[in-house]
């Protein structure tokens, strides 16, 4: 590279003829840039060794096209695992020179499981000592702590080098890839005590590769350029300057950007300053920006204390409103003074402006800090609880502690989020707002999952904890939200899930406070079970911001369970914050109310009910709505309508139809409704449809009405004819199905057999076990009591199970809906009845008069399995209780039945007499005493085999209706 030496020499020479006060001369002892026609010749070798045993192997530097810094070449060696490759620079001499550095740029692609080593020697290679991060000049704090390169040196400085990349292009290095570095060699080339330089010196690299990645894939290795060693009497290494000391309060490591209003209108900065030479003095340049163009001004910075490396000091009468763009100097104490300037550049500045402090209730304001504040720059704001603040807890798993609760981003500067109760000791088990992932871990309540697509996170009030016997509420609170300067129109967005019997209440708060909290209290609300399963959709809420333009706001979602109405099946969820600007016109239909499935009668005058929300910016008046009736052979012509009251952004509104729905033909229906608001180009939430089918089917009017479930199929909910309907319940996995012989508990729970000693009957299983409290449904039709005088539901049932909590009977009337029913009142049933699986069927009567005489009714069976609250079962999949024989009449007087035969029971021995043991039930209203009995019994084997012998009695006992 002489031609190189040559060219700096000139330029030397030059300056020289410029200056005749130049100071101490430096000499550039190696500069090697790889290139041709020279290529590497400032390196004396290069070779690799086995590190095994130190024997020579063929992994050595070369020259490389692949990146370079200057011109088109670099010195490259990608190594290999068990290797060391290195490259030593041709021998220079530090006699009659104090100082040396060593500059180069490189790429170091080396995994980080290895290394790459930098080390000296001064005796012509007979033995080395390593440049370690005390002769360190350049960024890496890594390099400083180490005293090595790789992949993971710049890691916490944009990971230039891709830390743990091995393959695909993000693995490849490019150019700009290349990191300067510096070193101060000095101490190690020269004999300070003696005074003297060494006239043998060397500089070595190498790669150390130990292992392999853990993919297999070689990274691309450690790729060289621009290597330069300068020489001079006088110190080279200009000041280190940096902000990397622990501030004394309200002094700034480089204060930037918007910074809180100051008392006094002056401004603390501070820099550290460091040097072998020592320290001559550093300045701060400053100036404001308006009007532009004027000079800086220059602050001499003090030392804080002698034996420091902090220099501060003040930029006085700065005010809101103006901006400052600064920059420092240092100046060693060599006998050449070196200088540094920050931010490095010519031309770049640090820069700064004051603002009004933020109110009280936004968080504490600082010298240094504003609070947490959701800045409305960048729209859509979103929160969706997928990031690494929000923690997620364990649902509910175990909630001893606070393990259930998560982490929340509520401390600078991860975030200035409120929850209450605090995820602090003193605050364990209460209701209150977690973090979750997945379902919660009650069954019968919270989502199945999160909302945002592709997430996993939300919030949920864990409504298994806390007391039932006062008010209960958790609050989850935003940063302040800053609408000071806005004019727009924006929304709140959120998404909720409340699916549970003991959902109480979600109560949206706003806090307008121009200083300290001042909050509207239930700006909106949502009450009640919106969700009927787990697996429902997540529901979309919206309200405007608009009315609270030129504030500071916060937002509170506060759920709550009040005495009497929150259990531990009422978690209550919510996702995805959003703060967006709607479109100008969206209407949504959010629901079809009515008409419904369940009603027993339906004529050509059905009212059809929505419920509509504006999700648009502008006002909507005489909103075009239309609903339409289809069956199986059609579709009835469109009805239309308008809705002419006024909606503002985030109002709903429950609309009747003028027009009505013609349901009065026996037949299933479906009907759905939608909105075509003129400009609306959001179509997506503009129709809906019912949720069920409407069945509109004849009722049961003919008497007596039994079901015996024989043409039932066996393990299903088909009973081999339509009357009779299922409902699981919300826990889905609790039901009602048909059976024959033993249940699948296996003499641990339920009959040996239908009610009659044969034949199939209807019971409940729990196909988990799971020991949670659910009721599982089944239901008739409607039922035609009209010109009935007495009617009555008579059934048998079988209840043997640990687990087994009660059966129930209950009725929906004729104009009532499916969620409306009542218990009638004596019939329920509490508790195991039977004590193994061959005891007995019993029968039960219950009276559907004088309440429901002669009206139209649903009745459905409650068959309910112990409650997590009750002492744990022995068995909690043992819940198998049955029905079989379901009779409707009209009671008479007289009315006898044969309700079991007690003996004989399996057998009789062969040429024995036996006295049969009849059981009779009253299935009348009158007393009977005298009740006249035929036996048939028919032997099926032996020499009569098939031939029936009848017998006659009367049974006189007197028995009760």
């Amino acid at each position: 590279m002489l031609k190189s030496h040559m060219r700096k020499l000139l330029l030397f020479v030059i300056l020289l003829g410029f200056s005749i006060n130049t100071k101490a001369q430096i000499n550039t002892v190696i500069f090697e840039d790889f290139e041709a026609p020279s290529l590497d010749d400032q390196i004396d070798s290069t070779y690799s060794v086995r590190l095994s045993n130190g024997t020579v192997s063929n992994f050595p530097f070369s020259v490389t096209n692949q990146v370079a810094t200057s011109g088109t070449n670099s010195y490259h060696a990608q190594g290999s695992d068990g290797h060391s490759s290195f490259f030593r620079t041709i021998s220079f001499s530090t006699i009659n020179f104090r100082y040396t550095t060593l500059k180069f740029n490189h790429i170091a692609k080396v995994s980080n499981l290895n290394g790459c080593y930098l080390t000296v020697s001064t005796d012509g290679g007979t033995t080395w000592k390593q440049i370690n991060g005390t002769q360190y000049r350049g960024a890496s704090k890594a390099y400083e702590a180490t005293g090595f390169f790789n992949e993971s040196s710049y890691f916490t400085l944009g990971d230039p080098w891709r830390n743990g990349v091995y393959a695909g292009a993000n693995s490849v290095p490019n150019n700009t890839w290349w990191r300067l570095e510096t070193f101060d060699i000095s101490d190690l080339v020269y004999d300070v005590p003696n005074n003297t330089g060494y006239p043998n010196v060397i500089v070595r690299f190498e790669m150390r590769v130990t292992q392999g990645t853990p993919s297999g894939i070689p990274p691309a290795g450690w790729f060289i350029d621009d290597l330069e060693i300068e020489q001079a009497a006088c110190e080279l290494t200009p000041p280190k300057l940096e902000f990397g000391f622990n501030p004394i309060p309200c002094y700034f490591y480089n204060p930037v950007g918007p910074i809180p209003e100051q008392p006094g209108d002056k401004y603390a900065v501070g820099i550290q300053a460091f040097d072998p030479s020592n320290i001559d003095s550093v300045f701060l340049y400053y100036r404001s920006t308006s009007p532009p163009g004027q000079p800086f001004q220059r602050i001499s910075l003090p030392l804080y204390s002698p034996s420091d490396t902090l220099y501060q000091d003040t930029i006085r009468n700065v005010f809101v409103g103006d901006t400052i763009e600064y920059y420092y100097v240092g100046w060693d104490g060599s006998c050449n003074p070196n200088m540094s300037r920050m931010p490095a550049v010519a031309g770049n500045y640090y820069i700064f402006w004051p603002e009004p402090a933020l109110p009280d209730k936004c968080g504490p304001n600082t010298c240094t800090q504003f609070p947490e504040l959701i800045q409305l720059t960048n729209l859509p704001w979103v929160e969706d609880f997928e990031d690494q603040r929000w923690g997620a807890g364990n649902g509910g798993a175990t909630t001893a502690g606070n393990a259930h609760r998560g982490e929340f981003p509520v401390f600078y500067p991860d975030g200035n989020w409120t929850v209450a109760p605090p995820v602090t000791a003193g605050f364990e088990n209460r209701y209150a707002w977690c973090v979750n992932s997945g379902g919660t871990s009650t069954p019968g309540t919270g989502p199945l999952s999160n909302h945002t697509q592709g997430g996993s996170k939300y919030l949920f009030a864990e409504s298994s904890l806390g007391s039932n016997t006062a008010v209960q509420s958790t609050q989850i609170i935003t940063p302040c939200i800053d609408l000071t300067q806005e004019t727009r129109c924006l929304a709140f967005e959120f998404w909720y899930h409340m699916f549970g019997e003991d959902v109480d209440l979600l109560r949206i708060d706003v806090d307008t406070g121009s200083g300290t909290a001042n909050w509207v209290i239930e700006y909106r609300k949502i009450l009640g079970e919106q969700q009927k399963a787990n697996t429902d959709p997540w529901k979309r809420f919206v309200f405007p911001l608009e009315d609270f333009n030129g504030k500071y706001v916060r937002i509170r979602l506060l759920a709550a369970k009040r005495p009497g109405l929150g259990g531990p099946r009422g978690d209550i969820a919510v996702d995805d914050f959003r703060i967006f600007e709607p479109d100008p016109v969206d209407i949504e239909v959010q629901s079809l109310n009515e008409p419904k499935n369940g009603y027993c009668y339906f004529d050509n005058q059905e009212p059809v009910i929505i419920e509509v929300r504006n999700n648009g910016c502008q006002t909507a008046t005489n909103i075009p709505v239309a609903f339409e009736v289809s069956t199986s052979t059609g579709t009835s012509a469109v009805q239309w309508d308008t809705i002419k009251t006024p909606l503002v952004l985030g109002d709903t509104l429950t609309y009747t139809f003028t027009p009505k729905a013609d349901l009065s033909a026996y037949n299933t229906y479906w009907v759905k409704a939608w909105a075509t608001m003129p400009g609306d180009v959001n179509t997506s939430n503009d129709m809906v449809q019912v949720r069920d089918s409407i069945e509109y089917t004849l009722p049961i009017s003919s008497f007596p009405y039994i079901e015996d479930f024989e043409d039932g199929i066996i393990q299903s909910q088909d009973i081999g004819n339509d009357l009779m309907r299922f409902s699981d319940g919300v826990i889905t996995f609790y039901k009602w199905l048909v059976n024959r012989g033993l249940t699948p508990s296996l003499g641990q729970s339920g009959p040996f057999e239908g009610f009659g000693y044969g034949g199939k009957y209807l019971y409940t299983r729990s196909l988990v076990n799971d020991n949670q409290s659910s009721s599982t449904y089944v239901r008739t039709v409607c039922v035609d009591l009209g010109g009935m005088t007495s009617p009555v539901i008579e059934f048998y049932y079988h209840m043997f199970g640990d687990a087994i909590e009660s059966l129930e009977l209950e009725v929906s009337r004729a104009e009532e809906d499916l969620d409306t029913w009542t218990p009638i009142p004596g019939s329920k049933i509490t508790g195991a009845q039977q004590t193994g699986s061959l005891s007995d069927w019993k029968y039960k009567k219950v009276h559907l008069g004088p309440e429901y005489l002669g009206e139209t009714i649903k009745i459905r069976f409650k068959a309910t399995r112990k409650s997590i609250t009750m002492p744990t079962p022995a068995h909690p999949d043992y819940v198998d209780m049955a029905i079989d024989k379901v009779m409707i009449f009209d009671e008479i007087a007289n009315d006898a039945g044969i309700l079991s035969i007690n003996t004989p029971v399996l057998h009789g021995e062969a040429g024995t007499t036996f006295n049969p043991s009849i059981k009779v039930t009253n299935h009348g209203t009158a007393n009977i005493a005298s009740v006249p009995l035929t036996i048939k019994v028919t032997p099926l084997c032996g020499p009569n085999a098939g031939q029936s012998t009848t017998y006659t009695d009367v049974a006189t006992a007197s028995v009760t209706p």
